[in-house]
């Protein structure tokens, strides 16, 4: 009877060490599947993707006065790479407290390289107590091609304007086409040069792409400055097949986390 409960002894602690070494295998591969170590108790942060459109500029307050298709290629609407307006710099100021309070910083900032984006982000930062850990700006953030506002400048121009930033990335003529601006107008006025719903997709698409990629790496809160049609290309629901993206107005921010990895 000894020998029996001698064995029954040996054979709980046995089993008692397999059950420690198995949660301990499952805790350090929860702990690997996250990309680090954490303590026990400690929260995994949750990745957000923001999207910010930039705010008001000249050319929205003149498509309000004239909103008529014939007027959008007229010489009163000749705003290439326009600036925002006094509403803009204010709506900018206010959406970066808001969102300063609701992130805290900012690990990933995009912006699109047309100024009134640039000018955008410029401002939003001013409401945080620390500079994003990594800015890029990425010409696929670009709005759509569809109006004179969307020809963009020189890079070494915008390099002067915005010195803190790297344009260095960036093609002389950037934009859609990559013709001069003069000569993406005169194409534009006669309705040719435009960005193609096709073309639209694919580049879209391809910064989708790359975001997911960056985006394991890239820290807790990613931020993205850029533009009306841009979001509603970025966010077109297509697993219900209403292809019907979201339309924001100007300095409105939206989580796009799950447009992203979806």
């Amino acid at each position: 009877m000894d020998c029996i409960k001698c064995l029954i002894e040996i054979e709980i602690r046995f089993m008692s060490r397999c059950v420690n070494v198995w949660e301990s295998i499952v805790s350090n591969f929860a702990r690997c599947h996250h990309g680090a170590f954490r303590p026990k108790n400690e929260m995994i942060p949750k990745q957000r993707i923001l999207v910010i459109r930039h705010a008001e500029s000249v050319w929205n307050v003149l498509r309000q006065q004239y909103p008529n298709p014939e007027d959008r290629y007229h010489p009163r609407m000749w705003t290439i790479d326009c600036d925002i307006t006094e509403k803009g710099v204010q709506q900018a100021h206010a959406a970066g407290k808001e969102l300063a309070k609701d992130i805290g910083s900012v690990d990933l900032l995009v912006i699109s390289p047309l100024r009134r984006a640039l000018q955008t982000a410029s401002l939003l930062l001013e409401a945080f107590s620390t500079q994003p850990a990594q800015v890029l700006i990425s010409s696929d953030a670009t709005e759509l091609m569809t109006d004179p506002c969307d020809i963009g400048s020189n890079p070494k121009n915008l390099a002067k304007e915005f010195p803190a930033w790297d344009f260095s990335h960036l093609d002389e003529n950037w934009w859609h086409g990559g013709k001069s601006q003069d000569e993406t107008l005169t194409l534009m006025r006669d309705h040719k040069g435009l960005e193609s719903d096709e073309e639209a997709e694919m580049r879209i698409n391809r910064f989708k792409n790359w975001l997911r990629k960056i985006s394991a790496e890239a820290g807790q809160n990613i931020v993205i400055v850029c533009h009306g049609d841009f979001i509603w290309w970025l966010t077109r629901d297509l697993q219900n097949d209403t292809k019907q993206g979201l339309r924001l107005g100007n300095c409105e921010i939206v989580d796009v986390t799950s447009y992203i990895h979806c």
